[in-house]
């Protein structure tokens, strides 16, 4: 067993609380950093689901990507998702700890994790929420989509442009980076960034990238991000607890 507080350290060595967007709130929402912790499971998204199987198996702790407490609320009733899941955790003594932008710009971390698996070097956007980099030598694009299919277990990809077509250039944000138009404008048009693989792409910032002849990989948001829970497993590693990647934290969608 080890002291949540113990093992909250190890995750913000890992992932600083500090990387965090100023919107986020990532952290520990629910629980005692004094409460001793025996077992832990690792999803993205806390559901009704996954607190069943936290108490089935007698995990007292959920590390989460995707925080529970995101918004601010005003109270905690059964009437609404949130404080059904809240009010289950806290009646069931399950303390909640989620990792969300911190855990995306991390050294090491989602896009840190993606960009180095797809083979991109001369990264850039250290301690941001993405990353840039090359494909040395290039790849064709249709052959880029295959590998990040494989590499995201995500078989519903959207894709934007000639698939024929050598790139080398390639921008990625997990999550709902095809929201951000400013990251277009910033970083993407400026550095001449010929891919950018996202989630949750607006169909305005769709229309500038064709216009500027981006190409574009739409991920789902939870498969962009289900990495995350291989990426937390491992940094628990060594610390005197049982670890369980969640078997009910599922995409939401069908396919």
């Amino acid at each position: 067993m080890e002291k949540l507080e113990k093992i909250i350290s190890r995750l913000e060595q890992n992932a600083p609380l500090s990387l965090c967007e100023e919107w986020d709130n990532s952290g520990l929402l629910v629980g005692d950093k004094e409460c001793m912790i025996d077992k832990v499971m690792v999803v993205v998204d806390v559901t009704m689901a996954v607190l069943e199987e936290a108490v089935e198996i007698g995990a007292n702790l959920i590390i989460s990507h995707h925080p529970i407490i995101f918004a601010p609320i005003k109270s905690i009733t059964h009437s609404t998702t949130n404080g059904r899941l809240l009010l289950y955790a806290i009646s069931h003594g399950i303390n909640i700890y989620s990792m969300h932008t911190n855990l995306d710009s991390a050294s090491g971390g989602i896009n840190s994790r993606l960009a180095v698996e797809l083979g991109l070097k001369e990264r850039d956007g250290k301690d941001m929420c993405y990353r840039t980099g090359k494909i040395e030598g290039g790849i064709a694009f249709g052959e880029l989509v295959s590998k990040v299919s494989e590499l995201t277990g995500d078989n519903t990809i959207k894709t934007s442009g000639n698939l024929d077509e050598i790139v080398e250039k390639v921008a990625i944000i997990s999550g709902a980076g095809g929201r951000d138009d400013d990251f277009v404008q910033d970083v993407i048009l400026p550095n001449k960034i010929q891919v950018f693989i996202t989630a949750e792409v607006k169909h305005s910032l769709l229309l500038t990238l064709v216009d500027n002849n981006i190409k574009l990989i739409e991920l789902g948001h939870w498969t962009s991000e289900k990495i995350a829970k291989n990426i937390i497993y491992e940094w628990l590693k060594g610390l005197d607890i049982q670890v369980e990647l969640s078997s009910k934290d599922t995409n939401p969608y069908n396919n």
